[in-house]
């Protein structure tokens, strides 16, 4: 067991998207930010998710889905201080280009992904034309990438789930779910209370029933596999935490900022300080904006900070 501090950094965002990408069959529009979660702990760092480079076929992908702003996930791991060098563990929760179009850009860590997920895109990125609705979101290119760490001893295939990776840190695997081969992340401090990266096996609170998880399970609007698959490991995620909507970080969700302490960068996007394990310090800079905590009412009907 180890602690870890917790931070999910936005690195690009989509101002105006159908709400239902959001969440199944919701009208209007709605914001989108695309995060990534650092865990470190005394021994590692941790990065769940990479984000993208913003050329190529991502940046032809990161068009289609109306995103207007991007900063190189980089230069934001740099406003808390870590180095690419410094990331020593990839966790890949899935294969799209905003989680995976990042990996060249951490020289000496090892990622972890599970077997299904690159297989089967392989298995996608060959069918023909008409079936690009089993190909949308992810490109070649970062696929082998990819499979170029495997000669350098630094891609680990797994199949199913996989307890204590790392100390305190567990692989659960999602098949046919938002994509083939879909894991979520698991990890417990030593206070064995868990918080969970979940993908996008989720892309927002209400997928969950809202914050405090009253109502009924509503899947995503994008993905590749079963919705029946989707609310049986979304359920699964909620025993974890023990119903604390709030130990669940999606990275797509823009109400997570202002549940947790969190401020602004330079460039108008957001970093959520989640969790600092004994002994760490605050990497908020002085002076940065905060962002405005929500105040929510709680299934007992009082009101007040999540966290």
């Amino acid at each position: 067991m180890a602690d870890y501090s917790i931070w999910v950094l936005e690195y690009a965002r989509a101002p105006d998207v159908p709400a239902f990408i959001l969440v199944n069959g919701r009208e209007g529009r709605a914001c989108l930010p695309y995060s990534l979660t650092v865990l470190q702990s005394a021994e590692h760092t941790v990065l769940v998710d990479t984000g993208y480079l913003d050329v190529g076929r991502a940046h032809e992908l990161a068009v289609a889905d109306g995103i207007t702003q991007w900063t190189d996930p980089v230069e934001v791991l740099a406003s808390i201080g870590i180095a690419p060098a410094d990331v020593d563990q990839i966790l890949l929760t899935h294969l799209h280009y905003d989680h995976v179009g990042g990996i060249t850009s951490f020289p000496r860590a090892v990622a972890w992904v599970q077997a299904r997920e690159l297989s089967e895109w392989l298995w996608a990125l060959g069918l023909p034309p008409k079936m690009y609705f089993l190909q949308d979101g992810t490109a070649m290119d970062h696929l082998q990438s990819l499979q170029r760490l495997a000669p350098q001893g630094r891609l680990r295939l797994v199949e199913g789930r996989q307890p204590e990776v790392l100390p305190g840190i567990t692989l659960e695997a999602d098949p046919e779910t938002h994509t083939f081969g879909h894991q979520h992340v698991v990890v417990r401090g030593s206070d064995g209370r868990a918080w969970v990266l979940p993908g996008d096996l989720l892309f927002a609170y209400d997928n969950l029933g809202g914050l405090d998880g009253a109502g009924p399970y509503l899947p995503n609007g994008f993905g590749t596999g079963s919705r029946r698959e989707i609310v049986a490991r979304m359920d699964a995620i909620m025993l974890a935490v023990e119903g604390r909507v709030d130990r669940i970080l999606p990275g797509h969700e823009e109400q997570l900022f202002a549940h947790h302490s969190s401020w602004v960068r330079p460039d108008g996007l957001r970093v959520a300080e989640v969790n600092l394990r004994p002994g760490d310090v605050s990497r908020r800079p002085t002076g940065a904006p905060e962002v405005p905590r929500a105040r929510t009412r709680a299934a007992d009907g009082t009101l007040g900070s999540l966290t």
